[in-house]
């Protein structure tokens, strides 16, 4: 009997363990399948490179390589975690990514009149 006390409550204080580390540490892929994230747009400003036609290989990958971007959601508002992506033009200052969570589906470069009219600098 003591001995299966002992087995429902390591097994419930497993399970609280596990839940606890995926509800604290979400990365993009458990954003994707959660269905209480919801998909949205959110803007950013990336670094860019003024020579982009010059960059060659693994720099012109490197330069497309976006990571730990600060963004701001539709209304302006800095969201509560950075975002990674890939872009596919190194001279670009400003993107509209479409998102759920941390997943990021796909980035669209924009004007910076465009950015200014969303996130009051």
């Amino acid at each position: 009997m003591l001995k299966r006390k002992f087995i429902v409550v390591f097994v419930i204080l497993l399970f609280s363990f596990i839940a606890a580390y995926v509800v604290t540490y979400t990365n993009d892929k458990l954003d994707r399948l959660n269905p209480f994230v919801k998909e949205q747009l959110s803007y950013a400003v990336v670094p860019n490179h003024k020579n982009a036609d010059q960059l060659r290989g693994q720099a012109l990958v490197d330069a497309q390589r976006y990571e730990d971007i600060q963004t701001y959601d539709d209304k302006g508002h800095e969201n509560s975690y950075l975002l990674t992506f890939t872009g596919y033009d190194p001279s670009q200052k400003y993107v509209k990514i479409n998102h759920k969570g941390k997943w990021v589906y796909n980035i669209e470069y924009i004007t910076k009149n465009e950015f200014e009219k969303t996130v009051k600098p």
